[in-house]
């Protein structure tokens, strides 16, 4: 089943994303890449509307 999820502000990804212990490795373009410990990865791409798409790497 597909669940829609709803715009995010990219500062409100951000924080969550590091309150749960992401951390910051590398940027390019557009393209965010946040790692957690545990090995996790995230990918946050900013749209021009300040919104956030992602894609998890479990």
């Amino acid at each position: 089943m597909i669940h829609k999820l709803r715009n995010v502000p990219v500062r409100e990804m951000i924080r969550a994303l590091e309150q749960d212990g992401f951390q910051y490795k590398r940027r390019k373009g557009s393209q965010r890449v946040y790692r957690h410990p545990d090995g996790r990865r995230v990918v946050i791409h900013k749209t021009t509307k300040g919104t956030v798409l992602f894609n998890f790497w479990l």
